[in-house]
């Protein structure tokens, strides 16, 4: 099954040194996490949007930024910032991001 996002394409959103193997990890982590949420999978026949491919790349970064401790952390970006006391609460932020995608898929 195709992914749609690589991890040069992932690199390029993402200023990183973090080697490889770690990274499409925390790569396949990210995509299984969008894709359980919105309940569908990309591939050739269902391309991921450049906004998906934008929250995953922000998830890495961020999952990047918890290596290690849970706690407070927190992240600016073009001058605004953001700040998580938990993965909980910053997973809970990225489904309302998804959310405004409108590409969830209800299943019955």
């Amino acid at each position: 099954m195709m992914r749609m996002m690589t991890l040069e394409e992932l690199r390029a959103r993402v200023d990183t040194n973090v080697e490889d193997v770690p990274l499409q990890v925390k790569l396949d982590d990210a995509i299984d996490f969008v894709e359980g949420y919105l309940n569908q999978s990309f591939d050739d026949d269902n391309p991921m949007p450049g906004r998906v491919k934008r929250i995953i790349a922000k998830y890495v970064n961020s999952e990047l930024s918890f290596d290690g401790a849970e706690g407070i952390k927190s992240e600016s970006l073009a001058g605004m910032s953001q700040t998580f006391e938990s993965r909980e609460e910053r997973d809970n932020a990225f489904k309302s991001l998804l959310r405004a995608t409108r590409l969830r898929k209800l299943r019955w």
